[in-house]
């Protein structure tokens, strides 16, 4: 940004398109070098006269939302797993699943996930969120040398992380998915079983449905930006259902978006690809799963 005379005020300009349609927000950069805890009310938005709105949230959350810890054999570690369950969660019944990567957005998105289920649009569903990183560890990892533990757990071949990927992808689809099954009656059904992440986690959810469509049968991979798709990425097993997308600011993540989709698609794979008028946010994050979850879970007939 470009300091306006000795004042204390900055400026940055841009040439966008569909700006008309556009959803943008701002967190002052000094706000990230100070380590301050950012809060809602603490990002600037601005939304064209065409923008689509924020999606709406319940202001008294009825549902039930939770951590646990849970010891991982294939990590060797014990990790940090966030639950949301809907209003009137019933054991007795089976529900469909949605497996978050940074899972304790979970948190912050449950009003989110509680209106379009009162609002009909969606069936009930748990989410299971898993954390993210050394704060998703219980334990200090640090003697294990690797600097990024997210970028290590949810990109394939990561530099310096050995098979720190295939060992969370295993804690994930494996050991999560099988507790969570057995602690919250979520469903057997591949098909009735999501995953998603934003960013990184965009890639993991990605990775983790092709690699194992019998466990997770709907990805939700929201601005994934990894390696290019090789073979090796691809199981034999049935395969699931992809909902994409990408902000149309965020040009190398809405390239490569473009690329997975396209790939995709040559297989033979049920893939939906969108692209919201917005930059890399987690407000994207939230305006697609608004978008995509009720597609992904309808609501049953009462």
């Amino acid at each position: 940004m470009t300091r306006i005379g000795q004042t204390d005020l900055f400026v940055i300009r841009y040439r966008l398109a569909r700006l008309d349609e556009a959803a943008l927000s701002f967190i002052p950069p000094a706000w990230f070098m100070s380590a301050r805890n950012i809060r809602d009310e603490d990002v600037l938005r601005w939304f064209g006269s065409n923008a689509r709105p924020r999606p709406a949230v319940v202001e008294d959350l009825r549902g039930e939302r939770f951590e646990r810890t849970l010891w991982s054999e294939h990590l060797g570690e014990t990790r940090r797993i966030y639950f949301y369950l809907p209003p009137g969660y019933d054991r007795s019944r089976t529900y469909p699943a949605v497996f978050m990567a940074d899972g304790a957005n979970a948190m912050v998105l449950a009003p989110l996930f509680e209106r379009l289920i009162n609002d009909g649009v969606m069936a009930p569903a748990v989410f299971i969120g898993a954390g993210s990183g050394q704060e998703a560890i219980v334990e200090d990892r640090s003697s294990l040398g690797i600097s990024d533990f997210r970028a290590a757990d949810y990109l394939p071949g990561y530099e310096g992380a050995g098979d720190r990927y295939e060992r969370h992808l295993r804690f994930f689809t494996e050991e999560l998915v099988a507790y969570a099954t057995r602690e919250f009656s979520i469903t057997t059904n591949p098909a009735q079983r999501a995953v998603t992440g934003f960013s990184n986690g965009g890639s993991f959810s990605l990775y983790a449905a092709l690699r194992r469509p019998d466990v997770l049968g709907i990805s939700m991979p929201l601005s994934p930006s990894w390696r290019p798709l090789t073979d090796a990425d691809f199981s034999q097993a049935p395969r699931a259902r992809f909902l994409m997308a990408a902000g149309l600011y965020e040009i190398r993540r809405h390239r490569r978006a473009s690329q997975f989709a396209e790939a995709l698609r040559t297989r033979g794979y049920d893939v939906t690809m969108e692209t919201p008028v917005m930059a890399h946010d987690r407000d994207q994050e939230a305006a697609m799963l608004a978008r995509y979850l009720p597609i992904a879970f309808p609501p049953t007939e009462r």
